[in-house]
């Protein structure tokens, strides 16, 4: 009901009903007030009912079956304790439902009154009264609802004030607010009652438990701060509960809340000491709750949060890597669950490949791979050891029947294939090897299996893809045709490719493709007849052709004397320089003839020597990779100091429109990576003291790094090593102070050395990030040639250095593990030496670094110089190649030098001798020195002449040597 009372309007409307409640005391008469003076009312918990703003009178709530708690008093101090005293709501005349029941008296002791009213508290009685009657609003208004004794007469106040209550249209509200949707059996949980229109704590409410089928479970009263604590019983039945309030004068308000189960851990869960390790279990919580999972163990472990799942379960990844296989951790979740966990000793990576057939080679199957950290299924050429396709990223586990796309098509014919699984150890799932990735390791070795894949085998066919050749020439200029050779087979072959004019065949060049490769070719010859040719470039399977039409150049008439003009001849000039052969044919200085070819053609041989070049690609040919290009235009390269070619203006007539410059003929490369001033210089750029016009040699210069490199500042001198100059300067993008190397003073600094450089440069950049290996920070070429690299404190030379020789064989394995890791992948170092090979105090003792990766052995070879070294391996020599086999020779020599304290083979510039002296092999190291003689026969291996005797690679000579040890 929501009806606007007033007393004068209900006065006899509700029949007769009476509500009331008996205080212990004899009923006193209608005129008397004396005994109904001293009273005041509350929620039957004590709590202060709302007072109306207007009236200032106590409220009820409308439509709301409410207990109020009223205290009677003795009228004056020395009064005895009152007799029962009664109380009532007349139902006839206040709007109150006549089915209110429940009316009691109660006689408590003073102490348990509750009332904040001074004049009571003060007054030296020993028992006040206290009884309850319960009351159900039915319409709203104010002064609705009167407080009368059981005479009918009105009870006021201590002010002498009628007790009547207003009934207001909108019930006050309290707010219930529990902080949580969720708790477990035996938990407590705290509620807080709060006014809502004004925000502040409500005290003494009552907050009831109550159960999913509606049962009174257990109760609190709030405290002064609004809050209660109820205890969940631990027999609670798992499902829904709520919490209600009922404040006398308030809208009642209930909460819901679930009970669950609390959270456990998986007991059976296994650990290692590896990152990404999952701790989970299962909860009843509601979807979404958050726990906060706490690991303790040796050292410091982050904590982590986790949530429930739609299906119960919750896990959280933790990094392990810190700890050791047999260590103990504690996983907890505060107050809730705690589990002890101890870590395992990981699995190793496995591989299984089995032997196969590929229709097109273009796909090989692994087995099985069990990747426990996840990664990628990587192929390699089981012979040279290159990376030949790699799988996209897995997630840990084990892979059954793995594809594996390669990247360039197996050739026909059985193949040995190796599969190798690689972490991803960056965390990226982008394979990006050498920089990181590495491969699974077990036992200091990658885990491999290889098997023989065949291929159907299809015969060779060099197909010509592409071709280029100019249009249209003047006569003496020089003509570039290049094309693409093909194989479209899967079976390596070996055929001459040619360059013709017409029917006359300008050179051959003898290829070698595997199957699927393809190789760039080029050709330069000059125009000397004019006319319109057929130009092509030819296999034994194909050829592509063009049209070349020769044009006479313009004769023109000038008054200079300098360059008389010249009809063409009918014959090619020869070179300056030159001389006719006994049959009247030109030669150069090289003895060889120039050769009329036909169709107005002429060629030096020597020239064809310079001209031809072959263009590396990826898929280069196993055959010869061709030399560079000619440097000057002429029949010699620039290095063999040759005469001018035959476009010198003094040897074949030009036009004077047509004349080249004074770097006329000079190739595009050789400008490319220049400023204006290094494009206007020659090919070969000399470095070194300025001369004066006197021929006196003035003071040296200052290094060209201080103005010539914006990031270097502070560059000092240190000194010269071999080729190079060694200075310390500040990097504006590294911290501390950097190292430089850089092509000495006085060193020639060509195209061809650049070249080398930068593919030294390229290959330590690609190692750099290892702990062995001496960090490159920064490089360049200009002004000259330079790296810049981390300045290794306390660093000494491998050959300096004064320890045990267990502590120098130690240092030597510090550096295998980077050398052996860019073997895997056809890189290597070519240049371990005593020096190259540092040894750095650590507070982990002494540590290996490999210094120099091939910087100063570039510039060396560049310039002709001996690079023979006790560490140089014979084919290194006789070939001019190197391998694995290479790097195990290097290291078992700086093995013999750490235990006989000097290097086994004689330092001299003497190729031969020094051979002789491999040949015959050192003396055993323990005839030497007294050491071990367990540890002659690894060492001696891999000092072996024949690379094929050697140890496999710088691992397995490692580990021979530690067997022994």
């Amino acid at each position: 009901m929501d009806r606007q009372w007033r007393r004068r309007d209900v006065l006899g409307s509700i029949g007769s009903a009476t509500v009331g409640v008996a205080v212990a005391g004899t009923p006193a008469s209608a005129d008397s007030l004396s005994n109904h003076r001293n009273v005041e009312v509350y929620d039957e918990n004590g709590t202060k009912l709302p007072v109306a703003g207007d009236t200032g009178n106590p409220i009820l709530a409308n439509d709301v079956t409410q207990t109020i708690r009223i205290e009677a008093f003795p009228p004056d101090p020395d009064d005895e304790p009152l007799s029962q005293q009664e109380f009532q709501i007349n139902a006839d005349e206040d709007p109150v439902s006549e089915t209110t029941i429940d009316t009691y008296s109660v006689l408590q002791e003073a102490s348990r009154l509750v009332t904040d009213n001074e004049n009571y508290l003060n007054i030296p009685y020993r028992e006040g009264q206290i009884g309850y009657l319960t009351v159900t609003p039915i319409g709203t208004g104010e002064e609705v609802i009167v407080l009368r004794d059981s005479g009918g007469n009105r009870v006021q106040n201590h002010a002498g004030e009628d007790i009547v209550f207003d009934v207001l249209r909108s019930n006050l509200e309290v707010a219930l607010d529990l902080g949580r949707d969720s708790v477990t059996p035996g938990e407590s949980l705290t509620a807080t009652v709060t006014v809502v229109a004004t925000g502040e704590p409500l005290l003494r409410a009552d907050i009831a438990l109550i159960d999913s089928n509606g049962n009174w479970i257990d109760s609190a009263l709030t405290d002064e701060s609004g809050r209660a604590t109820i205890e969940i019983p631990e027999s609670a039945r798992l499902g829904e509960y709520s919490l209600e309030t009922r404040p006398a004068g308030y809208q009642p308000t209930a909460v819901s809340f679930q009970v669950r189960s609390p959270p456990e851990f998986d007991e059976n869960l296994t650990l290692y000491p590896q990152s990404d390790q999952a701790i989970s279990g299962t909860s009843s919580a509601e979807q979404g709750t958050t726990y906060t999972i706490e690991v303790a163990g040796p050292g410091f472990i982050e904590d982590a949060e986790t949530e429930v799942q739609a299906d119960g379960t919750f896990s959280a990844a933790f990094d392990l890597r810190s700890l050791s296989a047999g260590d103990e951790v504690t996983a907890r979740i505060d107050g809730l669950d705690e589990v002890i966990y101890t870590l395992e000793s990981p699995p190793a990576a496995t591989v299984t490949m089995n032997p196969q057939i590929s229709q097109n080679g273009d796909i090989v199957t692994v087995s099985e791979a069990f990747l426990p950290e996840g990664g990628y299924v990587v192929m390699h050429d089981a012979n040279s050891g290159d990376v030949i396709g790699h799988t996209a990223y897995f997630e840990p586990g084990t892979y059954g029947d793995v594809d594996v796309l390669l990247d360039e098509r197996l050739p026909g014919g059985e193949n040995d294939v190796m599969a190798m699984p690689h972490l991803d150890s960056d965390g990226d799932e982008v394979y990006d090897f050498p920089d990181s990735d590495g491969p699974y390791v077990a036992d200091g070795e990658p885990v491999t299996d290889t098997a023989v894949v065949s291929v159907s085998r299809t015969p060779a066919s060099f197909e010509v893809t592409s071709f280029d050749a100019p249009d249209t020439v003047t006569w003496g200029d020089y003509v570039t045709v290049t094309a693409r050779i093909e194989n479209t087979g899967n079976v390596e072959a070996t055929q001459p490719v040619e360059c013709r004019i017409d029917s006359g065949v300008v050179t051959t060049r003898t290829v070698t493709l595997g199957g699927g490769a393809s190789q760039a070719v080029e050709f330069t010859f000059q125009a000397v007849d004019a006319g319109r040719f057929t130009l092509g470039v030819y296999t034994d399977d194909d050829s592509q052709t063009g049209q070349l039409t020769v044009e006479t150049p313009q004769t023109t008439t000038t008054t200079t004397t300098d360059t008389p003009v010249r009809d063409p001849p009918t014959t090619p000039a020869a070179p300056s320089g030159s001389q006719f052969s006994d049959n009247g044919s030109p030669e150069d200085e090289s003895g060889l003839p120039w050769l009329p070819l036909g169709a107005g053609v002429a060629v030096s041989v020597a020239g064809l020597v310079g001209w031809l070049s072959f263009t590396n690609t990826d898929d280069r040919p196993t055959g010869n990779a061709g030399e560079a290009p000619p440097q000057n235009g002429g029949g010699s390269s620039p290095s063999d100091g040759g005469d001018a070619s035959p476009s010198d203006p003094e040897s074949a007539p030009q036009s004077t429109a047509d004349r080249p410059g004074p770097d006329a003929g000079q190739s595009p490369t050789n400008t490319s990576d220049r400023g204006p001033t290094e494009q206007a210089s020659n090919d070969t750029r000399q470095r070194g003291a300025a001369v004066d016009s006197e021929g006196t040699r003035s003071a040296e210069p200052e290094s060209p790094l201080a103005t010539g490199v914006r990031d270097l500042s502070n560059v000092n001198r240190l000194g010269r090593r071999g080729p190079l100059d060694v200075y310390t300067a500040v990097h504006a993008d590294v911290a501390d102070p950097v190292r430089v190397l850089t092509v000495a003073d006085g060193v020639d600094v060509d195209d061809d050395l650049e070249a080398g450089f930068r593919d030294a440069v390229h290959g330590w950049r690609n190692l750099s990030s290892h702990p062995n290996v001496v960090t490159l920070q920064d490089w360049g070429t200009d002004p000259v040639p330079w790296v810049a690299t981390e300045m290794v404190a306390d660093a000494t030379p491998f050959g300096a250095y004064e320890a045990d020789p267990d502590v120098l064989l130690d240092v030597l394995s510090d550096v295998v593990e980077p050398v052996n890791t860019a073997s895997l992948y056809s890189a290597t170092h070519g240049n371990l030496t005593d020096e190259t090979v540092l040894i750095a105090d650590t507070e982990q003792g002494p540590t290996g670094l490999v210094d120099d990766w091939g910087v100063n052995r570039v510039v060396e070879r560049a310039q002709d110089e001996t690079w023979l070294t006790p560490y140089t391996a014979p084919e290194q020599l006789e070939a001019g190649t190197g391998g694995r086999s290479t790097e195990v020779f290097a290291l078992g020599a700086l093995a013999y030098e750490a235990l006989a304290g000097e290097p086994p083979f004689p330092e001299t510039d003497d190729e031969t001798r020094y051979l002789d002296a491999v040949r015959r092999g050192p003396t055993p190291p323990s005839e030497r020195d007294g050491s071990d003689p367990a540890l002659d026969g690894p060492i001696l291996r891999a000092l072996a002449a024949d690379p094929e005797q050697r140890h496999s690679s710088v691992t397995a000579f490692d580990a021979a040597l530690r067997n022994e040890r």
